[in-house]
């Protein structure tokens, strides 16, 4: 990892580039055993989906002094003319929500319960610190979004929560769980796992959401 241009971008060599990829496909794998694990109906779909997103779709959570903005507008819907300023999305969670939702919508073989996870680039305009707290203006983010029944007896949430802790700590020992101090608009419950070093970083943050637009269908977001 080298700071190539300025505070929070930089450029990552081959070997850490390796490493990136065959930690989150060793994350993907252990989640996917743990959710065949507790019920062996779960499907995961892995996806890769566009940086480029329209302005409209960003979390309300984010303002613009949080999100690089383009010059361009994208046309959402040419009947009602609504177009949207196109943005780098500041997180992958947009487009792995979506297209949970577009799965559910327009695809009449899909059932629950199931998953969306998506490894892929996001940025934000964090603010300059040393690399140390790996603020960084474009990153990598792995996230799920798990799908499943409101009446399901099973309890999924506190299940992919102790999933993730074990996944992450075969790579970094030194972690911890906690409440997050920063609860999501759209959570009800939010727990981090932060490392326990001199230097404390989330590496991951878990959410039992409340906003899926489609009724009894809860949403555990990691």
């Amino acid at each position: 990892m080298k700071n190539s241009f300025s505070n929070g971008f930089i450029v990552w060599e081959e070997r850490e580039i390796k490493l990136r990829n065959l930690i989150a496909d060793d994350i993907i794998s252990e989640m996917r055993k743990a959710a065949k694990e507790i019920n062996n109906k779960w499907e995961i779909h892995k996806i890769e989906a566009p940086i480029l997103i329209p302005q409209i779709f960003i979390n309300e959570d984010y303002s613009e002094t949080d999100v690089f903005l383009t010059n361009d507008s994208f046309s959402i819907n040419k009947k009602d003319n609504i177009k949207s300023t196109l943005a780098l999305r500041p997180e992958t969670t947009i487009t792995s929500y979506m297209w949970a939702i577009n799965l559910l919508e327009k695809n009449p073989k899909t059932i629950l319960p199931f998953a969306v996870v998506q490894l892929g680039l996001s940025f934000r305009k964090e603010q300059d610190k040393s690399l140390k707290h790996m603020r960084l203006k474009s990153f990598y983010q792995l996230e799920f979004q798990f799908l499943y029944s409101s009446d399901s007896k099973a309890d999924y949430l506190s299940h992919f929560r102790n999933a993730a802790e074990k996944a992450i700590k075969t790579w970094y020992s030194q972690i911890k769980r906690e409440i997050s101090d920063r609860l999501p608009s759209y959570s009800i419950s939010t727990e981090d796992i932060i490392t326990t070093d001199d230097n404390p970083m989330e590496l991951a943050s878990m959410s039992d959401r409340t906003d899926f637009p489609i009724d009894n269908i809860r949403n555990v977001e990691i």
